[in-house]
């Protein structure tokens, strides 16, 4: 991404968000149906009832939380769990692309936002495992 941003004069924030939404959805969209779809003809197993309380019953009432990127930030169960770093990751890339044109315009302002958002971040993280 910093490569176009040096060699384009102009960048469309609204196609590199499109680019990634179109990117990632797909594959979560696949996975869902699947989920949906399959999961109560695969009645079979030790812990399937309890797969139906943490998989199939979750997907069924957040799922498009899922498909917009925002499952972990809503209370309770969550459809497809495992998939809490994609939802995280987005929110991470809503603001990546403002902070390479910084970037690109003053390195050491740039420097200056990166260490104060890891020293919040240490600070948060050793806030939640202290409590």
């Amino acid at each position: 991404m910093l490569e176009k941003f040096y060699t384009k004069k102009k960048i469309n924030f609204i196609l590199v968000y499109i680019h990634r939404v179109m990117r990632l959805l797909p594959a979560i969209i696949l996975v869902a149906f699947a989920i949906i779809t399959f999961w109560i003809p695969l009645r079979s197993g030790p812990f399937y009832e309890q797969s139906l309380s943490l998989m199939y019953y979750p997907c069924l009432h957040k799922i498009w939380a899922k498909f917009l990127f925002i499952g972990e930030w809503l209370p309770g169960r969550h459809c497809m769990a495992w998939t809490w770093y994609i939802d995280n990751d987005m929110v991470f890339f809503v603001f990546l692309p403002f902070l390479i044109l910084l970037y690109i315009k003053n390195r050491k302002i740039t420097y200056l936002i990166y260490t104060f958002l890891i020293i919040i971040s240490i600070g948060y993280t050793f806030t939640i495992t202290m409590t």
